[in-house]
């Protein structure tokens, strides 16, 4: 695609306007003229660029209509280029009509004065005409037009309206900043912030705004954003510096949190002389960039009206805004002492209304909401207060002053009521607890409220705290027992006590009441009770924290169960069966039971028992003694006879086996040859043999005679 581009230049830019004017000589005349030839891009023979013939045509420009010096002139490019030929390096001859592929026609134009005489330019040297205030032309079949303004030094500065001037702002954030095409008054369409150095270079279609083509350097602003406003017909420019739109403004009133200014209106509250409405303001200001700006550079101000209602408009007042930055900042607050507005303030309803500016470098820059002033409502009652405030008892603390609104007030434990007496002006009306007020021990809260007359949601409230002195009564009117009795009888000055119960009591409960009504008590309830002394204290705290102890000492019986639940063993069978209540047994059992068990159970757990276990039997009678011992030391015993059978040899179960002994010899007949191996009871081998008849002549006591690996015991007496 081909394009339209333009020749630029740096230009420096005139601080006040230059007046336009007509043209004082009708003998000049402004044209349109071509000053330059076609390029060939492609290598080839025909070589580079060709003057324009003296005889190529000028196009004359004319006034536009309703202005002074404002001409013009509009060429169609396809014209123009058909009815010209061009001259190549060796004298070719070249019809645009069928050119060659690979070319690419670049046709230049300037506006001059043409006089009676030709051109203001030497037309035998038409490249007299700096090209650097020429238009560029890379298209064909394109309609151009062409605007000149002739000021006060009859210079030309010349525009195309293909051609877009092009502001470029060096040295900062923005970059480069195109302006569209206008004729007249255009503007950039949003701030450009300025940043490193702080220097603005611009650098624009010299046609517009210099004429001799000079490059030079601009003014210097600081930092922040600039409003950039060219007007094409003054040749003239503006430069305007701006702050940042005023961020989070804030209001704060009294000592609570600031908050952000309302854009509604708002109501505020009710404000007294008690509770004066302490006002301040807070802005914040910060660069478009991170990059800093200069606080001293930028005045900021509240401004407020106070308007009561009814009226439209109150006395205007201006607060300078203080910072605590210093030099360069990206952020800055400024902020207002605390301001009593509604001090001096007539009783009534009234409109606040307030805004932010912020000046910076002489460019008065309002308030982020839109130019619109921030309201709220709020009312003044400076005369509500009482006058007087009186007590029948003690002393207010501190001493009454109308702007005070809370009070103290010590009396005694005696003192059961207390008087209020307080006044306000006529046209206040008083409420609350006035007269005489019954008093609690310890702490009574009473309020007094004065409000205007006929206004219900305004008012003033003091407060007076009357500490009567708390009760000592740390004893108890009543105190029992759910089992046995108190011993002595229940005395509230009486604080020991004795209560006796059977063994069978397990629990206890204990129920006590309190003599004065502010006191409390703990330790009573459920007890659960052990066997023999329990004590429980009942405990009782007075008003005032004193403390007083009453203690039941509670004599739970032992037990005296020394029987036996349960009585077993574990060789024979106990005769008669075991109960209770039964105290001999006997057992018998066969001479090869060595070893009895016996196994008691008591029938009251808190009961131990002893003789269980097992025990070693002789042959005959064995008595075994088994003795219960209650929790109360009381004893009782349960005996158990066991009959040991004495021996007449071994019994054996094998028929095959038959030992005997007889006198200290013990005999064994075998029907074949037997491995016989005799031990002592404690595993010593005594002596081995295979036979089938074994005598063996041994001391008394108790041995182990294995036959073929099948141990025997014998009892040799």
């Amino acid at each position: 695609m081909k394009r339209i581009v333009t020749m630029l230049c740096a230009a420096v830019f005139a601080t006040a306007s230059l007046l336009g004017k007509s043209m004082e000589n009708d003998s000049k005349t402004l044209v349109v003229k071509p000053v330059f030839t076609t390029t060939q891009n492609t290598t080839t023979d025909w070589g580079g660029s060709i003057d324009v013939a003296s005889v190529d045509p000028r196009y004359e420009m004319s006034k536009v209509d309703g202005t002074d010096n404002l001409y013009k002139c509009t060429i169609k490019l396809n014209a123009y280029f058909k009815t010209n030929k061009w001259k190549g390096s060796l004298g070719e001859e070249y019809n645009p009509e069928s050119p060659n592929e690979g070319w690419n026609n670049e046709h230049w134009f300037v506006v001059v004065y043409q006089d009676n005489y030709g051109d203001q330019v030497d037309k035998n040297n038409p490249n007299a005409a700096d090209k650097s205030q020429s238009f560029k032309i890379e298209e064909d079949g394109t309609e151009v037009t062409f605007y000149a303004v002739i000021n006060a030094d009859d210079k030309i500065r010349s525009y195309c309206d293909a051609q877009a001037p092009t502001i470029s702002i060096q040295n900062n954030s923005a970059g480069n900043v195109t302006l569209p095409a206008a004729i007249g008054e255009t503007t950039t369409s949003a701030p450009i912030y300025i940043d490193g150095s702080g220097k603005i270079e611009i650098a624009a279609n010299n046609h517009i705004f210099n004429p001799d083509g000079k490059a030079g350097k601009y003014a210097v602003y600081s930092r922040g954003n600039h409003v950039f406003k060219i007007d094409f017909t003054t040749i003239s420019y503006s430069i305007t510096k701006i702050l940042d739109n005023v961020t989070n403004p804030q209001i704060q009133i009294g000592n609570e949190e600031a908050i952000s200014a309302p854009t509604t209106v708002t109501n505020i509250g009710t404000f007294t002389a008690n509770n004066p409405l302490h006002f301040a303001a807070k802005i914040n200001g910060a660069s478009a960039t991170t990059s800093p700006f200069k606080v001293e550079d930028v005045e900021a101000n509240l401004y407020y009206e106070i308007i009561p209602t009814g009226e439209t408009n109150g006395t205007e007042v201006k607060v300078p805004l203080k910072t605590t930055a210093q030099d360069e900042q990206t952020v800055a607050t400024w902020e207002s002492d605390a301001l009593n507005l509604s001090e001096g303030l007539a009783d009534g309803e009234y409109t606040l209304k307030f805004w932010y500016e912020a000046n910076a470098l002489g460019n008065t820059i309002i308030d982020d909401n839109n130019g619109e002033k921030y309201t709220v409502s709020f009312s003044s009652y400076n005369g509500l207060i009482l006058n007087t405030l009186e007590v029948s008892k003690g002393t207010l603390t501190p001493e009454f002053a109308s702007n005070v609104l809370d009070y103290t007030v010590n009396v005694e434990r005696d003192i059961a009521a207390i008087t209020f007496t307080a006044t306000a002006a006529s046209n206040m009306e008083i409420s609350g607890h006035t007269g005489e007020q019954a008093l609690d021990f310890g702490t009574n809260n009473f309020a007094i409220t004065v409000r205007p007359q006929g206004v219900d949601n305004v008012s003033e409230t003091y407060n007076i705290t009357v500490n009567r002195a708390k009760n000592n009564d740390a004893t108890l009117s009543e105190l029992s027992v759910t089992e046995g009795t108190l011993t002595p009888a229940f005395s509230p000055e009486v604080l020991e006590y004795t209560v006796d119960v059977a063994n069978d009591v397990t629990t206890i409960s204990v129920t006590a009441t309190v003599n004065d009504t502010n006191a409390s008590v703990t330790g009573t309830g459920e007890h659960a009770l052990e066997a023999g002394d329990n004590t429980l204290e009942i405990t009782v705290t007075a008003q005032d924290g004193t403390v007083q102890t009453y203690t039941i000492v509670v004599n739970r019986a032992k037990s005296s169960d020394a029987t036996l639940s349960a009585l077993s063993v574990t060789q024979g069978t106990l005769t008669p069966a075991f109960s209770p209540e039964v105290l001999e047994y006997t057992v018998d059992v066969e001479n090869n039971i060595t070893i009895i068990g016996v196994t008691a159970t008591t029938n009251d757990a808190n009961a131990s028992v002893t003789g269980a276990g097992d025990h070693v039997l002789t042959t005959g009678e064995n008595t075994l003694k088994v003795v219960v011992t209650a929790q109360d030391e009381s004893t009782q015993t349960y005996t158990i006879v066991v009959n040991r059978a004495k021996p007449n040899g071994i019994n054996q179960v094998d028929a095959e086996v038959k030992i005997t002994v007889e006198n200290g010899t013990i005999h064994a007949i075998f029907d074949q040859v037997t491995s016989i191996r005799l031990y002592t009871i404690s595993g010593l081998l005594l002596d081995t043999t295979d036979t089938t008849d074994y005598t063996q002549a041994v001391t008394k006591g108790l041995y182990i005679l294995s036959v073929n690996g099948k141990p025997y015991k014998i009892l040799v007496e």
